[in-house]
């Protein structure tokens, strides 16, 4: 730690006021005037490397380690002026706040089922229907797309986004390496995927837990890969293609728009648009009499939806 800082009443008080609003904010605690300098165990350096997040803020990465930490009073001999400006200090305080905090974040929940308005799910309150877009403020509001149901649906919602104006944020828990990949804004990967390098996600795609994309795979758009489900090597999914859990597409397979994999199968080759195949290896499946009524109807009922999909 310095004995004091260095520069002029400024560069002290906002260096104070930095600390005051970190150590209130976050639920990590820095000392104030902290230098990243210091003696380290190879336990402490091997914990440290292993933490996950991306966007660093040295100071806050120490303290959260863990170990016992002993401050050591120095006098730093460096007196030069900073060469940071104010804009520059201001934006590198907003980002260590948000790395080691969620109070400056609200966050809500939007759902049109009525039976829903006014929960709380996992602490997060439901403001109220999706029509509540069209009140945000543009610049500063950003909407994530966490319908699961079917890709029909995510891919209704997601126009219906889009038609308040409001932008997309990407989901992507810090664990997954999304280094050489490329994506839309709006998708979801969830904890412990795998997406290897020169693998592409399509706007509205969702990786869920444990579910593997190989290396150059291409994902179209709105499409949902089960937990577990494995996609090997240049494996192509057209547009709203849904992946079961568990299930494996091998090399070089295109699964065409639309199309369904049951759990557990195991596609070996071309699926066509629109198609559910299911079993090992996966085969068209053949509805039952009833089934195809019942299917009939569903079809029926949602034609016009699938329509505007389509076009």
């Amino acid at each position: 730690m310095q004995r004091s800082r260095k520069g002029g009443w400024f560069e002290r008080a906002s260096g104070w006021v930095f600390y005051a609003l970190f150590n209130a904010l976050s639920h990590a605690r820095i000392p104030r005037n902290l230098l990243t300098v210091r003696l380290m165990t190879r336990r402490y350096v091997a914990s440290l490397v292993a933490q996950p997040d991306r966007e660093v803020y040295l100071p806050g990465l120490l303290a959260v380690t863990g170990f016992r930490q002993e401050p050591l009073s120095v006098c730093k001999h460096s007196r030069e002026a900073s060469t940071y400006t104010l804009g520059r200090k201001v934006s590198m305080m907003v980002d260590a706040i948000a790395s080691f905090s969620n109070r400056p974040l609200i966050i809500v929940l939007l759902d049109d089922l009525p039976h829903n308005q006014g929960r709380s799910i996992l602490g997060v309150r439901v403001a109220g229907p999706l029509s509540t877009l069209a009140q945000a403020d543009k610049g500063r509001a950003e909407a994530a797309n966490l319908v699961a149901g079917t890709t029909v649906r995510r891919r209704l919602v997601r126009r219906r986004i889009e038609g308040y104006g409001v932008p997309f944020t990407p989901l992507i828990d810090p664990s997954v390496d999304m280094e050489g990949t490329r994506h839309g804004r709006d998708v979801v990967v969830f904890q412990n995927a795998v997406v290897a390098a020169e693998a592409v996600l399509g706007e509205g795609s969702v990786v869920s837990m444990g579910a593997v994309v190989g290396h150059e795979c291409v994902l179209g758009m709105d499409c949902f890969v089960s937990p577990n489900a494995v996609l090997n090597g240049r494996v192509c999914l057209g547009d709203g293609v849904f992946v079961g859990a568990n299930a494996a597409v091998l090399p070089d397979v295109r699964v065409g728009a639309w199309a369904t994999v049951g759990a557990c199968s195991l596609v070996v080759c071309d699926v066509p648009d629109g198609t559910t195949v299911v079993g090992v290896p996966a085969r068209a499946f053949t509805a039952r009499p009833d089934d195809l009524l019942i299917n009939q109807e569903l079809r029926n009922s949602g034609k016009e939806a699938l329509n505007f999909l389509i076009s």
